[in-house]
């Protein structure tokens, strides 16, 4: 049977036999007119993103910006002004290249730095004069320009490479992530104001795949040492949990349900330390600098590429593939480091 890692070497020769004849362009030129992005599908590659479309559009306010964007990543930037046109090839794939192909585009930007058979093939029916993507192997002869980014570069860092080519200047603090102007509950904008000028810590629950996921009874045991108030944020499968934690600890506020990603940043923005799984919650925290106490596995490509970004932190890593296995006495030390007080003898700022 045929690894898969073997059938994409193979896919990715063919495809370079046919259409993988483009020749490097080591400089840009001419104008920047209009750009083609395509985007990640996750939510936070999607926050992750959005440092690049800031700068282009600081850069160049009359460029015409366009995002090629499926599932989590198109819901997201649908509320993005800083966008001019946002395709959705699952809306309709016959209707997405017709839509596409109408235009000339002076960039066309692959952010994956993996070989994507999806990606490529966007890459070869969107015409374009430059073609820019990451370097890997797979993508030479689909694209004039390859960045060259270590592999473990932070993913904020990886899609800016793209600025120096377009000659276009960009610092660290520059490319610090932001979220849309969006929707945001009445109820949940009220209870943010409720405890504004408070010291509150938040924790979250969840974060997508078991691995990613620390236990209940660490989080109560947790909760028990940190006698600050606190909010408790979590997906709909461990609503039932977060309210047990509100009701076992009389510190812990009784937090409405946030019902997107916008409703739980606003409470993010008012808190004074995050303690969170990595999620893209770490790069919500990253746009309003609120200090992360982050959770990682023993996997060095998440806390290197998906690190929080310019903001005060500490990153907790496992031992182990499972972040079950940070122990709390780890967590809770790195909270009171962030904090910078022994919580047991009261807080002060």
């Amino acid at each position: 049977m045929i690894q898969k890692a073997t059938k994409r070497r193979l896919l990715a020769r063919l495809m370079r036999l046919f259409w993988g004849r483009l020749l490097e362009k080591p400089a840009f030129q001419g104008n920047l007119n209009r750009i083609v992005i395509l985007a990640q599908e996750k939510l936070g590659d999607a926050i992750l993103l959005t440092p690049l479309i800031k700068q282009l559009r600081q850069a160049n306010p009359k460029l015409e910006i366009h995002l090629v964007a499926v599932r989590a990543a198109a819901d997201f930037f649908q509320h993005d002004k800083n966008i001019d046109v946002l395709h959705r090839p699952k809306s309709g794939l016959m209707n997405f290249i017709f839509s596409v192909r109408k235009f000339e585009f002076d960039v066309l930007f692959n952010t994956k730095d993996h070989p994507s058979w999806t990606f490529m093939m966007y890459s070869i029916l969107i015409p374009a004069r430059y073609k820019i993507a990451v370097f890997h192997d797979y993508h030479r002869g689909f694209y004039h320009h390859l960045l060259d980014v270590p592999f473990e570069s932070h993913v904020v860092r990886k899609n800016c490479a793209v600025l120096p080519y377009l000659k276009i200047p960009a610092s660290d603090e520059a490319c610090r992530p932001y979220l849309p102007d969006a929707p945001i509950s009445e109820e949940i904008q009220q209870f943010a104001e409720s405890f504004v000028g408070k010291k509150v810590i938040g924790i979250n629950l969840s974060a997508g795949e078991p691995s990613r996921e620390w236990p209940l009874e660490k989080w109560s045991q947790l909760l028990a040492l940190l006698p600050l108030p606190t909010i408790i944020f979590s997906m709909p499968d461990r609503f039932s949990e977060k309210e047990s934690l509100e009701k076992a600890h009389p510190h812990v506020l009784k937090t409405p349900r946030t019902k997107s990603l916008f409703d739980a940043a606003v409470l993010i923005k008012k808190l004074s330390l995050l303690i969170t799984p990595d999620t893209s919650f770490i790069h919500v925290a990253s746009c309003s600098q609120t200090p992360v106490v982050g959770l990682y596995r023993a996997d060095v490509i998440h806390h290197t590429r998906f690190a929080p970004y310019q903001l005060p932190n500490i990153q907790v890593i496992s031992k182990t593939s499972l972040v079950h296995d940070i122990s709390v006495v780890d967590v809770q030390t790195a909270a009171e480091k962030m904090l910078q007080v022994d919580l047991r003898k009261g807080f002060s700022a």
